[in-house]
């Protein structure tokens, strides 16, 4: 059987597009693919700072925060990162690290954030038992209040956009519909820190050493208990995995989907708090085009060369 030059060619170039797609994606560097592509970011209260952590768990400072340090960090739907601190502020800093204050009125002692759907942050201020609601221009205005009890360390949005609060002494999370109306969620031991996954289940860190993943009726489940010394803070990244902030040995622990534990850094500093920027992976078909732009002048030399 005459295989066709033009038949050849047209099976090769597939072959090709293939294998450059393949090349392109594992030739990047770890920095642009699955973890490294996210951007993790903590604070550090030794210094204070905030510290931006690269995919093999380096860890380098992104800004000063001046006299106090960090109690929380959120991000906003640009990747501007916040951060509240001990001297009752809220700073703006953006993805190249040039800082701006943002807030300074509406702080009391504050210790979490967390941005709802349409770019509005709120601040759990655990000096006057408020939830402080702030709009684009640093604008602020009590959203809620968790009575006599503290809002302490954890404060996360669902997909609904309800808030769930943590709250010290009385072992409870609290709900906040999208108007501000309280109502009782679920009762964890010593809840501290909280995040929410990608298909709306609810991740509580707590004084005892444990994480409790929570379905939106309030139904707890132990997700991990081995891997923690004083969680400060949880967040996920793009692949699903969860990290956890150690405060009492100044770690970082990576939890699979099971909940098995493993070491991701030592940053050596007391930690507090943790936002990560999600990047997702290029996907197949991205990596097809790219691959197929990169093909284009190859192709034309090859057939140029069948032509004669």
């Amino acid at each position: 059987m005459i295989v066709k030059p033009a038949t050849l060619l047209k099976a090769s170039s597939k072959l090709f597009v293939l294998a450059l797609a393949w090349l392109t994606f594992h030739s990047m560097p770890a920095q642009a693919t699955g973890l490294g592509a996210d951007i993790i970011y903590i604070g550090n209260v030794s210094t204070p700072a905030i510290e931006r952590v690269d995919s093999l768990g380096n860890a380098s400072v992104f800004g000063y925060t001046g006299f106090y340090p960090p109690t929380a960090l959120a991000l906003d739907p640009n990747g501007n990162l916040y951060a509240s601190t001990d001297g009752n502020v809220i700073q703006k800093w953006s993805p190249n690290g040039n800082s701006t204050p943002f807030a300074s009125s509406g702080i009391s002692t504050p210790t979490a954030l967390a941005f709802d759907h349409s770019g509005n942050l709120y601040v759990a201020n655990a000096g006057n038992n408020t939830i402080e609601k702030f709009d684009a221009s640093g604008h602020g205005s009590v959203f809620g209040h968790t009575g006599a009890i503290q809002p302490y360390g954890g404060m996360a949005f669902d997909n609904s956009g309800n808030l769930y609060v943590a709250t010290e002494g009385n072992y409870q999370i609290e709900k906040f519909d999208p108007q501000g109306n309280v109502s009782f969620f679920a009762s964890i031991a010593a809840p501290y820190c909280m995040t929410f996954d990608g298909v709306g289940h609810l991740y509580v860190g707590t004084g005892l050493d444990q994480i409790y993943k929570l379905d939106l009726q309030g139904h707890a489940t132990l997700f991990a208990n081995s891997g923690l010394n004083g969680p400060a803070g949880l967040a996920f990244d793009s692949a699903g995995n969860l990290y956890a902030l150690n405060g009492n040995n100044r770690t970082i622990t990576r939890f699979d989907a099971n909940g098995n534990p493993s070491l991701f850094a030592s940053p050596g500093f007391y930690l507090r708090s943790i936002a990560i920027q999600l990047v997702p992976e290029p996907s197949v078909s991205a990596l097809v085009l790219l691959a197929l732009g990169a093909s284009i002048p190859i192709r034309r030399r090859l057939n140029k060369s069948c032509r004669k």
